[in-house]
């Protein structure tokens, strides 16, 4: 499946037929889970298929959830890291999302879960491990099809006819509940924040059609820290309020996001991380954390 159209059809799953994948089916998402942690070098990460799910749920109810409410879900799988650092956290929510993609390929619902201050309830789970930070997990069954919360995809306004303002907003088009997306020229500037750059030679770079889409990329409470500045021959990806962690954990997506539109259009690549190089812009810190070569 191509990352453009795992965008416009992807959902949160908020409630689910309490019905156990089969021993096939694990294993499938496990072998899998193995590849993505072998692929991952610039960090240790390990994910944990926490298969009984309702001994999960009871144990951890009021202490994790998402938006505050624990999910009910046959199994849950987390992700462990040896540290907290930026780098950590960009690598395990760019790892997540690519198993987030094969388990919506193999039609099973997921959604993201806090974990943050569970830990000390998930110790008997982790014992033996060298790895012990957990920070999020996401929940994995059959959903309910009534309970699939849709992300409605809403492409940028259309390219024709709109050369006095080539990022209006169709003010009809909302992206999700959460509320509307940025604007092009909200997020993507050329050689520094704040200069816009215009459609046309977006157009050019054939990157026009990747930002419209990825611009519905998910976030924490739909705050879309992620920015992008177009450098020459590179992409660099910033994001706002760098000390938090849900501002790195977007980060990760977003990156994984990318990278996979690009290569869907033949647009070679991959991110490096760079150097944590915080600054302020519009009175808000940010702080550049990869590059990506084209």
């Amino acid at each position: 499946m191509l990352i453009r159209e795992f965008l416009e059809k992807r959902y949160s799953a908020r409630e689910y037929e309490q019905k156990q994948l089969s021993e096939n089916t694990i294993k499938t998402i496990i072998d899998y889970a193995h590849e993505i942690e072998a692929s991952i070098k610039s960090v240790k990460v390990r994910f944990l298929f926490l298969k009984d799910g309702a001994g999960v749920y009871e144990k951890l109810n009021g202490y994790a959830g998402y938006a505050g409410v624990m999910i009910k879900s046959p199994h849950y799988i987390g992700i462990l890291t040896e540290d907290e650092n930026y780098r950590t956290q960009i690598a395990a929510s760019y790892a997540m999302q690519s198993l987030i993609k094969k388990l919506f390929e193999m039609g099973l619902g997921t959604c993201w879960i806090d974990f943050s201050n569970a830990g000390a309830r998930l110790q008997d789970e982790l014992a033996g491990s060298e790895l012990r930070n957990i920070n999020y997990a996401i929940s994995v069954g059959y959903p309910k099809k009534e309970s699939r919360f849709k992300f409605v995809y809403v492409p940028s306004a259309a390219y024709s006819n709109v050369s006095n303002n080539p990022y209006r907003q169709i003010s009809e088009s909302k992206s999700d509940k959460s509320g509307d997306r940025l604007p092009l020229d909200h997020f993507v500037f050329k050689d520094e924040f704040g200069k816009q750059i215009s459609l046309d030679e977006l157009e050019q770079r054939g990157l026009a059609d990747i930002f419209s889409r990825i611009r519905n990329a998910p976030s924490a409470r739909n705050l879309q820290p992620w920015r992008f500045l177009i450098q020459n021959e590179r992409i660099v990806i910033a994001v706002k309020n760098p000390a938090s962690k849900e501002s790195m954990t977007d980060a990760g997506i977003m990156m994984y996001l990318f990278e996979g539109m690009a290569h869907d259009v033949g647009i070679r690549g991959e991110w490096s991380l760079l150097p944590l190089d915080e600054f302020e812009y519009e009175s808000d810190k940010y702080a550049y954390v990869g590059e990506f070569k084209v």
